[in-house]
């Protein structure tokens, strides 16, 4: 297995496969802040320096294989038909009552 965090390359394969295999709209619940975030905000910042995360000594970002993959699939769907919410992974009923997740997402 390549990249050094498995868990992060994980959970963004799991959410390509969402985005390749199914076409209707969708909203994506992970409990990986990495993928929502990354999906959701850090994409676009990370394309413009061509996947580097620091440029001048020439690394690339952690998963750029996999985030590659990502924004194709992405440009390939309809603007907007795609969206990512993080919810609280092992979530207690404390967790609902916090409003970090609901009861539905506990058992979905």
């Amino acid at each position: 297995m390549s990249g050094k965090q498995p868990n992060q390359r994980g959970e963004l394969t799991a959410f390509l496969r969402c985005i390749e295999n199914d076409h209707r709209k969708l909203i994506v619940r992970m409990v990986s802040r990495y993928a929502q975030l990354g999906v959701m905000q850090w994409m676009d910042e990370w394309k413009s320096r061509a996947w580097f995360h620091k440029p001048l000594k020439g690394k690339y970002i952690d998963n750029v294989d996999l985030w590659g993959k990502v924004d194709k699939t992405l440009k390939e769907r309809e603007s907007g038909s795609v969206r990512v919410e993080w919810i609280k992974g092992h979530a207690l009923a404390k967790h609902i009552t916090l409003g970090q997740t609901t009861e539905k997402d506990i058992w979905a």
